[in-house]
């Protein structure tokens, strides 16, 4: 509307325009007050007017009517309203309202000072009507005041006592004639998660939604990549959809809150009605959990065993990082539910206690900030307020504000000037106490001797060196997380792709994760070039070659297996055998880098269409320094060169924690060993089903009912593969000691004929090629030169089938994963966070990946494929 809206000087305002000016309304009610907000920042809303909860005061003052009213007198008082007559003074403005907007229809909705709170949503409780016409919005607006007095909304407002629940304004606005009309929340208000917005829709106007008459159309959308996952009924045009996620998400992030939105669509447009709290939160002492970048480490379901040990692990590492910020023990100890309790565990999976770890965050004077730059390390989106719990000791109050700054300045640079030192201790410490602890060989060291083993690496090197992985984790979130921040708050007004622009700085050189596969290119090359070594190879006499091996190819054998060789595929899971164990895998690496070898000579004299085109060759940084002002330009590339070096250090850092995890499994497989000695276990295997205490219990007599280990161990075993049949969201929220319970995961109804995914680009190019499912490198060795290598995440176990794979994509992960990284590194095009990948893409489909883009096309389905052949 453009006409001006006309202006009054009395007050209290007995009726308000929507479109009103900031801080020029007084109490309206929960729902117009939010309608209000959301003209004022300019979302599609129906114009109107509110008649306000001063006039309802003053209508009730005028026909004497006490709004107090005891339960016994509450029909009279609502026949009272429905009978009285309207003030002269407010029967004038409503019709000068009215009289301004001449719609031809109206909607009368409530708006109750209780209504679309954060504690309450009062939803239902109280009346609407729609298509009334002028004559009618008198009557209708005293019968919206009249419902307060029903005997379902007293009921409902009852538990609120500190209020007078008798407040209402009501809402008189343009009536939609639309197309469609339904809801949609951010956030699954049954199963609190956040993965997926949920619309439920119907054609024409909403009102038999929310009635029940029908069964709603119903549609899940991917909150990541806004891609419609799964869909009951019609769908709605995906332009309307991505415009009604857009706003809705965009609504969720003024209001830091997950929301509920009720909308419609009128001739090709989207218009929001309403807006309201999801309050299934509020009053609760809730937990945000998340896995993600968690499950790039451990992506199903974990042992007993290895959650015990990664448990100890990130309390080592929560407790040293925040002494390396100048806190003592004594000063973390009442501090010990936060600090020993960042991760916890659902449906056997991994996840970060993020309520916790935001109240680590704000012990330092930079807490918001540590926030957002933690968020985007760990490439979440989270649409919760967060206000910490926890007291900071006097020592950091805010009346030492200054000197708490001062200190936390301090710390950081001398953290950040010291970091490389400081992994180059963890890695010779490393290297030097395995020396130690192989000295007699595992085998040879009896049950106690290899719990002391253990005993050192967990309370010995974990416990003083674990502050190292904490300094690279911290410059890893600030210096990248920083660059994406400022590059895109920079470059806003410019027309440049800031997400791929980021895509690109990631890439750095130099990584250490990337030598095991140099290793083995190298010796690829060294076996070929020797023909009786290569025929062994074929004919997978694999002793027998080793045996033969000396000179160079010796050397590059006996180096990999001292530096990587304790390494394996899922390296963080300890259940996956390592190099070491099955030089097996070591040789298919050989032979299959032959074959990628072969594969590229043959492409550069003849292409064809496995690498159809490459990401354009542009020089990021000159292209961005082009559009930044001189300073600018100095803290960019400030940025970029220590965003290389976090990547590098952390990369480095995740190796030694790769090793040590290959160490702890090879003492575990001795430990249980030595229990089916000793009859408590049947297998060795059985180790990983109890919980590195339990071990120690049992081994020094200890343990309260050692007859029951079978019986423990065989319901352990069946839980675990019932939850592997779950798939729990990537972030939800539960009240304290509640747990996520498993469930069988939903057969998706997903288009076999859609030919269009989409996730996120970490890495550049475009390729084609043939799709191939793979869940355990080990028992799935199917991944040929070419392939495009589809999984759930990798880890920096999988790293050698990067030269393998022609493209990459995973269903979890982010611009900081280690599949980003180093997929980056070898140039080959990667897309994360595919959902379902595993599951929508068959082993086999011909895949067209664009890394720039994030866009997957499928352009032969495996089962066309496999009747041409």
């Amino acid at each position: 509307m453009t006409k001006h809206i006309p202006q009054r000087d009395q007050q209290p305002w007995m009726v308000l325009h929507l479109s009103a000016e900031k801080g020029e309304f007084t109490a309206v009610g929960g729902k117009a007050a939010r309608l209000i907000e959301l003209h004022q920042r300019h979302y599609p809303v129906p114009h109107g007017f509110v008649v306000t909860v001063a006039a309802f005061q003053r209508y009730c003052e005028y026909n004497q009517i006490d709004t107090n009213c005891d339960e016994s007198d509450r029909k009279l008082q609502a026949d009272q309203v429905l009978k009285g007559n309207y003030p002269p003074e407010l029967k004038h403005e409503i019709e000068q309202a009215l009289l301004y907007y001449s719609f031809t229809t109206y909607a009368i909705r409530s708006s109750s000072i209780l209504e679309d709170g954060t504690i309450n949503s009062m939803a239902g409780q109280y009346h609407t009507y729609l298509n009334a016409t002028v004559d009618e919005v008198f009557t209708l607006i005293k019968a919206c005041w009249a419902s307060m007095y029903s005997t379902a909304a007293v009921a409902y407002n009852e538990r609120n006592l500190t209020v007078n629940a008798f407040q209402m304004g009501v809402i008189v606005q343009e009536q939609k004639n639309p197309q469609y009309a339904g809801v949609l929340f951010t956030m699954n208000p049954v199963s609190k998660d956040t993965d997926h917005l949920i619309i439920e829709w119907v054609e024409g106007l909403g009102d038999k939604l929310v009635s029940g008459e029908v069964t709603p159309n119903r549609i899940v959308v991917s909150r990541l990549t806004r891609q419609v996952t799964f869909h009951v009924g019609t769908a709605l045009p995906p332009h309307l959809i991505l415009r009604l996620v857009q706003l809705s998400l965009s609504i969720e992030q003024d209001y830091q809150f997950p929301i509920d939105v009720e909308w419609c669509i009128e001739e090709d447009e989207v218009i929001i009605l309403q807006v309201r709290p999801i309050t299934a939160l509020q009053g609760k002492q809730n937990i945000i959990w998340t896995n993600v970048n968690m499950v790039e480490n451990f992506p199903t379901v974990v042992t007993p065993f290895t959650w015990s040990i990664v448990s100890s692990f990130y309390q080592h590492y929560t407790r040293q990082m925040m002494k390396l910020f100048g806190w003592k023990d004594s000063e973390l100890e009442p501090l010990r539910t936060v600090i020993d309790y960042s991760t916890g565990i659902h449906a056997g999976r991994i996840y970060y206690n993020l309520s916790n770890w935001y109240e680590c965050a704000y012990l330092l004077p930079i807490g918001p900030l540590l926030k957002t730059l933690l968020d985007n390390f760990i490439g979440q989106q989270v649409p919760f307020p967060f206000i910490p719990n926890t007291d900071i000791p006097s020592k950091f109050n805010k009346q030492n504000k200054i000197r708490r700054y001062l200190s936390f300045s301090y710390h950081f640079t001398k953290l950040w000037m010291s970091a490389s030192t400081r992994v180059e201790q963890y890695e010779t410490a490393f290297y030097e106490r395995r020396s130690k602890w192989r000295a007699d060989g595992y085998k040879q060291l009896s049950l106690q001797q290899l719990l002391q083993v253990l005993d050192d690496i967990m309370n010995g090197l974990v416990k003083h060196y674990y502050d190292r992985p904490a300094v690279v984790d911290l410059l890893a979130a600030v210096f990248p997380g920083g660059l994406k921040l400022l590059v895109k708050r920079w470059l806003q007004n410019v027309d440049i792709n800031t997400d791929l622009a980021v895509v690109h700085l990631m890439q750095t050189e130099d990584l250490r994760s990337l030598e095991p596969s140099h290793l083995i290119e190298e010796q690829a090359i060294l076996i070929h070039s020797h023909a009786s070594w290569q025929r062994l190879l074929e004919e997978n006499k694999l002793e027998e070659l080793e045996l033969q091996l000396h000179g160079e190819a010796r050397k590059k054998f006996e180096l990999f297996m001292e530096q990587y060789g304790g390494r394996c595929y899922h390296d963080c899971t300890i259940v996956s055998p390592t190099f070491e164990e099955r030089h097996d895998l070591y040789w298919q690496l050989v032979r299959k880098y032959q074959a990628a070898s072969q594969q590229r000579t043959s492409s550069s004299s003849n292409p064809s269409l496995t690498q159809e085109t490459q990401s354009s060759v542009i020089d990021w940084t000159a292209h961005i320094q082009q559009s930044l002002t001189r300073w600018q330009r100095v803290a960019f590339r400030f940025l970029l060169h220590h965003t290389h070096q976090s990547i590098r250090l952390r990369e480095r850092s995740r190796i030694i924690r790769s090793l040590l995890f290959g160490e702890i499994r090879q003492i575990a497989l001795q430990l249980g060993q030595r229990l089916v000695e000793k009859g408590h276990l049947e297998q060795v295997d059985q180790i990983f089903y109890l919980q590195w205490n339990e071990i120690q219990d049992l081994a020094y007599g200890k343990y309260q009912f050692p007859e029951t280990i079978p019986m423990l161990i065989a319901l352990r075993q069946n839980a675990h593969q019932n939850n592997e049949s779950t798939e729990p969201p990537s972030l939800f929220v539960r009240e304290q000691s509640i747990y996520y319970q498993s469930q069988p995961m939903p057969t998706v109804d997903y288009d076999q004929e859609h030919t269009r995914l989409v996730g996120i680009a970490v890495s550049g190019g475009t390729v084609t090629g043939r799709a191939r499912i793979i869940f355990d490198p080990v028992n799935d060795p199917g991944l040929e030169p070419g392939d495009i290598l589809v999984t759930r995440s990798t880890d920096p176990g999988w790293t050698p089938l990067f030269k393998i794979a022609a493209g990459l994509v995973v269903e979890k992960g982010g611009m900081l994963s280690h599949c980003a990284i180093v997929a980056r590194e070898f140039g080959i095009p990667a897309i994360a966070a595919v959902e379902r990948a595993t599951s929508r893409i068959a082993d086999g489909d011909i895949l067209i990946l664009h890394g720039d883009t994030g866009e997957i096309e499928r352009v032969e389905l495996a089962a066309d494929v496999r009747d041409i052949i």
